[in-house]
């Protein structure tokens, strides 16, 4: 059975060669690769992240169902590489949850392969929370300028202004034009 790649880039830069083209991802990223897709995997040395391999059987018989009841199946394509940008809060708590997997696959104390699977599941789960969050609205979302990258490139299918940015940010344009 082949096996299914999901990388965390916490910081840094991927090189990811695929069958049909090659491309660059910047962190923090979540990266799920189909089986037979890519063709190689190179880093820079300021990359920082996790590479879990999973069992194809155990992905559609284990995983497939959280992706399914959250909406979510983006998260594992068919035939191809989906790149998830981040925001500083999903990253964080998707490096938690990397930290706890890497201690069950280190520790291997009863119930470890168990325990591993339900945390994917949980990280998968987060994910694609932050996949699906609503826009903003109103004011009632902020988020940090930092983000603002990852923002864009999930919602980059919206209409939005500098001003617009501006104030989701709660600043001014000039400055996040700067910025």
């Amino acid at each position: 059975n082949e096996l299914r790649s999901f990388t965390l880039l916490s910081s840094g830069r991927l090189y990811i060669s695929m069958l049909s083209h090659n491309q660059l991802a910047a962190g923090p990223l979540f990266v799920s690769i189909s089986p037979g897709t890519v063709s190689g995997i190179r880093n820079d040395n300021s990359t920082r992240g996790w590479l879990i391999t999973a069992d194809g059987e155990l992905v559609s018989n284990l995983l497939t169902p959280f992706l399914e009841a959250t909406n979510s199946m983006v998260l594992l394509p068919q035939n191809s590489c989906e790149m998830v940008p981040l925001d500083r809060r999903s990253a964080e708590a998707a490096r938690a949850l990397c930290e706890q997997i890497s201690g069950e696959l280190t520790c291997r104390q009863i119930g470890w392969r168990e325990s591993s699977v339900l945390l994917l599941g949980r990280m998968l789960i987060e994910l694609s929370r932050s996949i699906w969050a609503p826009g903003p609205s109103s004011g009632t979302t902020r988020i940090d300028i930092e983000d603002l990258p990852a923002y864009i490139s999930s919602h980059y299918s919206e209409d939005f202004s500098l001003p617009e940015l501006a104030d989701l940010c709660e600043t001014g344009s000039g400055h996040l034009s700067r910025t």
